[in-house]
């Protein structure tokens, strides 16, 4: 490769790389993103209305979840997937029948 080409060259991946890394999660973002969407997809095989229906909000492994539910049984049924999603650590439950 020519050498004046070599060092620009350089220079563009040295910025790329540094550019990307300034915009990656830490480690514990990343856990609590892949958590929420694993309790997501837990939520939508046992209650799929209510998929998107409830907010799910992961902190350090805490999952909080809000909205509503048509009934007790799909409450329970959505505490229960979210408990069961692996890196859960506990879960508050905020979801309230629907009148």
């Amino acid at each position: 490769m020519n050498r004046k080409l070599a060092v620009p060259a350089v220079v563009m991946m040295l910025l790329a790389v540094a550019c990307g890394s300034m915009n990656r999660m830490t480690p514990r973002q990343m856990d609590d993103t892949a958590i929420e969407a694993d309790v997501r997809g837990k939520i939508a095989e046992a209650v799929p209305s209510k998929t998107f229906a409830v907010e799910v909000n992961v902190d350090h492994g805490v999952v909080t979840l809000k909205g509503d539910a048509a009934n007790e049984t799909d409450i329970r049924a959505i505490e229960k997937a979210a408990n069961s999603v692996h890196g859960v650590k506990s879960v508050i439950n905020n979801i309230h029948v629907k009148m």
